[in-house]
């Protein structure tokens, strides 16, 4: 992909204005294993609105829209042209189906109140952003960022004026139709904040809305940590291979297996036939082969539900490794 001059001057203008009214340097509070996940991975996840500590956080501005919007045809004695009930219904089962997908960051460092909340009960990390390059990239991928407003007074905002005159004039100024204001009315409702959260200077990041069908969705349960230590498996097999333990198959398979190379020696299809064979002529003699009955039921497994047959005889250990 490629820009223009005019384009890159544009993006530039606008990140060093971004960044004069953020600073130069914004902080992710979470805690040890998130930072082991975006570390190992590569990978940030944004996390669901739905999920965020202040349950009134969208609903608590849409609610002050429509007080204000009641309050003032009442006021000025203004009889609508539309049933409001009837839009803010709307507007709330919209917004319900709405999925605001964010990442969050802070202006503030060494913030008590985020220490608590985010990032283990102060056991956790502080990540720092370069705001600069931050908002380069996102500039390219239509993300927004942007600051929060401490505030879920509706009064003085465009929106609150724009309803107003369609409820009372039946004509919506900006908007094709109500769908496109609603979806504008769903997005400002996510960056406005109860004032209790000021002190957290919060920046958002948010792609865009995504609906429950979105394959890129997946989901993490964080009610129970697990401790592992890793082995170091080309040091386990050196060891192993200079005792009693070393065989064949040790020696040719497994050195193939680390390098994710299942060319196969010998086919884990013609493998599964011979051992079928050689259960088949087991039962005609009356001998019980256990462990060839399980090798059996693994090869099967991995050649007929996997669809696996034309890799070699050590596939199988995709068994358990994927």
């Amino acid at each position: 992909m490629t820009y223009n001059l005019v384009e890159i001057q544009k993006r530039q203008e606008s990140t060093d204005k971004f960044v004069q009214k953020v600073g130069k340097t914004l902080w992710h509070y979470t805690s040890f294993p998130a930072l082991d996940g975006i570390l190992r991975k590569k990978e940030i996840w944004f996390g669901s609105a739905t999920n965020v500590n202040d349950a009134k956080e969208v609903i608590g501005f849409i609610d002050n829209l429509k007080q204000n919007i009641e309050n003032g045809l009442t006021q000025n004695n203004i009889k609508p042209k539309c049933d409001v009930d009837k839009i803010f219904k709307e507007i709330y089962d919209r917004t319900s189906q709405k999925h605001l997908f964010m990442f969050c960051l802070s202006q503030a460092l060494d913030d008590a109140a985020q220490w608590d909340r985010y990032a283990d009960y102060g056991r956790g990390v502080a990540i720092e952003f370069n705001t600069e390059a931050l908002h380069n990239l996102l500039y390219y991928h239509g993300m927004i960022i942007g600051e929060q407003y401490y505030t879920q007074e509706t009064r003085d905002h465009e929106l609150y004026k724009l309803l107003s005159s369609y409820i009372s004039t039946g004509i919506l100024e900006g908007f094709s139709n109500l769908d496109g204001f609603i979806d504008n009315l769903a997005l400002c409702a996510h960056i406005h904040k109860h004032p209790t959260f000021t002190v957290e200077k919060e920046i958002r990041i948010a792609p865009y809305f995504v609906t429950d069908n979105d394959s890129h969705i997946e989901y993490k349960t964080f009610n129970i940590i697990k401790e592992f230590y890793i082995l170091d498996l080309q040091k386990v097999l050196d060891t192993v291979s200079h005792g009693s333990a070393d065989n064949w198959s040790l020696d040719n398979y497994v050195p193939r297996i680390l390098k994710n190379d299942y060319t196969p020696g010998f086919f884990a299809k013609h493998f599964l036939k011979d051992l079928n064979i050689t259960l088949t002529e087991a039962k005609r003699m009356h001998i019980d082969l256990p462990a060839t009955r399980l090798a059996t039921q693994l090869y099967d497994n991995l050649v007929n539900a996997q669809g696996l047959g034309d890799d070699g005889t050590q596939a199988l250990i995709k068994l358990w490794w994927k």
